[in-house]
């Protein structure tokens, strides 16, 4: 776990780098709600890692069923979470939007790769 999270805080200031450079060029404001996004990516993903591997240590179809529910409650929670944001602030939409799905993309890819390597590793373990 603390290999992952030391990756994900990689992945993690190297996206915050590459927004700060792109919103300098195209002149956008930043604001509190890309960390919110930020936060809240970095959050469930943690939540949701930290599950997995105890799905996994269990047995294979309780971790393909926590996988696909964590997946699923992750959509619904960003989606409702754009709708809050972008209704609250809508002069800001299009660049959150734009922003956070880059992100969801992202860190959704991350947690994928990472969880791709799991299987490989317990078969390791066990030679």
């Amino acid at each position: 776990m603390k290999i992952y999270i030391r990756q994900l805080t990689f992945i993690s200031i190297a996206l915050i780098a590459i927004q700060l450079i792109v919103f300098y060029f195209l002149e956008l404001e930043l604001s509190i709600l890309y960390a919110i996004a930020y936060f809240y990516l970095i959050g469930f993903n943690i939540v949701a890692h930290h599950f997995l591997l105890k799905a996994n240590a269990e047995r294979p179809q309780k971790f393909i069923n926590t996988f696909i529910a964590f997946l699923g409650l992750k959509m619904f929670m960003s989606l409702l979470l754009i709708l809050v944001l972008g209704l609250s602030f809508k002069n800001q939409l299009l660049p959150l939007v734009i922003t956070f799905l880059i992100l969801y993309f992202c860190y959704t890819i991350f947690e994928i790769k990472t969880l791709l390597k799991l299987p490989k590793e317990k078969a390791n373990n066990s030679n």
